[in-house]
């Protein structure tokens, strides 16, 4: 039977638990098969013999799902190439790369960085981006599907 611990007392080991059936039914704490002790409003399964709850076991509660993420679609103005209004060091260009790209931004800006000190490709197309992309977006908050 399935039911609920209404109390427990150790001073005199005994305890209290209401069936699902209603009822009432006292146990012994000798009749507890759990390590940790019973408490109050823990969900229990046990056996009943003679009107007195035996072999008692805390009920497992069922593992919880974590929510799934819905993804929507992509909105219309962030299709295509811009940089980010509220995501940016510079000028936003890696913000809104990163944004549209779903990477993370300071990932991003540490590549740029890095491989600008050694290349110089990097930091023209760094310029050209700034240069060209005209289109500024709030990008934080915002998940691209």
């Amino acid at each position: 039977m399935k039911g609920t611990i209404l109390d427990f007392s150790m001073q005199t080991s005994t305890g209290l638990i209401t069936g699902d059936d209603g009822k009432r039914y006292s146990f012994l704490s000798s009749e507890w098969k759990e390590s940790a002790p019973p408490n109050r409003g823990t969900a229990v399964d046990f056996e009943i013999q003679d009107g007195k709850a035996e072999a008692i076991y805390i009920v497992a509660a069922p593992p919880v799902q974590p929510p799934q993420l819905i993804r929507t679609a992509r909105p219309k103005e962030y299709e295509g190439w811009y940089k980010s209004s509220d995501d940016k060091v510079l000028s936003g260009v890696c913000g809104g790369l990163a944004h549209r790209w779903n990477m993370n931004t300071n990932v991003l800006r540490a590549l740029v960085l890095i491989l600008g000190i050694f290349f110089i490709v990097p930091v023209i197309v760094y310029i050209i981006l700034e240069l060209g992309l005209k289109k500024k977006l709030p990008t934080k908050g915002i998940e691209m599907a």
